[in-house]
């Protein structure tokens, strides 16, 4: 483990049928893009939510860069770090803008300053939102409100803090994405870590996790079956063991993909 991470040190949670998570010790480090791959029910939403706090582990501890978790206020620890969930519930008649510049309050910035303007109309056009910046949020597709909760999230950490390590959790975040935005949004994604934000990944779709993430973790029933680089963990007899079926990967060249055997 490092002093510069979001932690999960021994890290297990309770649940009515049995252990939720068990004994579960990972990183995401500055930098990185950590993809966590599982069946329904594995416990990845439930490990992001505890590692963002919203959930209290029976055992074991979340640290934010060499602290625990609850050393942190909680304004310091929206500072640090930001999450998208994977369903976003605003009744509010709230502008795509006004959405997304609710990432910079924990940093106590006016949504009218210039630093501000300036983080938003970029990220907006990062994600091709920029056309819809005076929309109101509810009026979106389903797709176009998964952009901008990425935003949102993303100009939570863009500016960064003093020391600069900075992490987002996303749960699923190519969800409701068409062919033409998700590569795009990934393509965001790397851009971010390359600014030094790590990057906490819950994905669905393996062959993402070949392409863009730099390690990959894959979970059963609460536990971790194996963590490291998309080529030594996104292997058949992991991917078995993980999922409880057979499981194909093919590659051509530097092309890679997986699908299912039947």
């Amino acid at each position: 483990m490092v002093d510069a991470g979001l932690e999960a040190r021994g890290l297990s949670l309770g649940g009515g049928h049995g252990p939720r998570l068990k004994d579960i010790s990972i990183a995401v480090e500055p930098g990185e893009i950590l993809a966590v791959a599982g069946a329904n029910g594995a416990g990845k939403t439930t490990l992001l939510r505890t590692l963002a706090g919203a959930l209290r582990p029976t055992a074991g501890e979340v640290w934010l860069n060499g602290r625990r978790l609850p050393a942190w206020t909680r304004t310091e620890q929206a500072q640090r770090r930001a999450v998208m969930s994977q369903s976003h519930h605003l009744e509010f008649p709230y502008t795509v803008e006004q959405v997304v510049a609710l990432g910079r309050i924990p940093h106590g910035e006016q949504r009218s300053s210039r630093a501000v303007q300036a983080v938003i109309a970029e990220v907006l056009e990062r994600l091709d939102l920029g056309f819809n910046a005076t929309t109101r949020y509810t009026e979106l597709s389903a797709g176009e409100q998964q952009r901008v909760q990425l935003a949102r999230a993303a100009c939570q950490v863009w500016l960064g803090t003093p020391d600069r390590r900075r992490y987002v959790l996303l749960d699923e975040p190519t969800a409701n994405l068409d062919l033409a935005h998700q590569p795009r949004v990934l393509r965001f994604l790397r851009d971010l870590a390359a600014t030094g934000v790590g990057v906490f990944w819950v994905l669905h779709d393996l062959n993402l996790g070949t392409r863009f993430a730099d390690r990959v973790v894959l979970m059963r029933q609460g536990q971790v079956v194996a963590c490291g680089p998309p080529a030594t963990t996104l292997t058949p007899s992991l991917l078995q063991a993980t999922f409880g079926v057979e499981i194909r990967v093919h590659e051509d060249g530097a092309a890679r993909w997986i699908a299912t055997a039947s």
